[in-house]
């Protein structure tokens, strides 16, 4: 199996086999699980992970754990390649997915407007005070 890179506008809602969608407007990728089980793989791209076009094949990294599909594949795409990466327990899938979530939140933060994250900082201070 070789995954080779298409580069569009919209991520399209039907995926094609051996292919890594990249969205670069909106920082997005998708493509199919690598096992073969046809889940759909959303990656943002703003978030840690990249995809590069190596002579047209996708090289994604880093790597890709799959845990919202009962497969639970965990993989990179290395110049098109499937490279497989050891199965993570519950705890490590757990522990991965918080910290997601914490860079998520702590990008959320510091996208707003200066003048909304100091109205924050200045209501967080009178609140201590209480």
């Amino acid at each position: 199996m070789i995954y080779r890179v298409e580069k569009v506008e919209r991520l399209p809602a039907a995926l094609a086999d051996n292919v890594v969608y990249v969205s670069e407007e909106f920082e997005l990728a998708a493509l199919k699980c690598a096992c073969g089980c046809g889940h759909r793989v959303n990656l943002m791209l703003g978030d840690g992970h990249r995809v590069n076009d190596v002579e047209g094949l996708a090289d994604v990294s880093p790597s890709i754990g799959v845990w919202d599909a009962a497969c639970r594949s965990h993989f990179w795409i290395d110049k098109g390649r499937v490279v497989w990466a050891d199965r993570w327990s519950d705890a490590e899938i757990h522990s991965a997915m918080e910290q997601q979530l914490n860079r998520h939140l702590q990008g959320a933060k510091m996208s707003q407007p200066w003048y909304k994250r100091v109205a924050r900082w200045t209501m967080n201070i009178f609140r201590l005070r209480k």
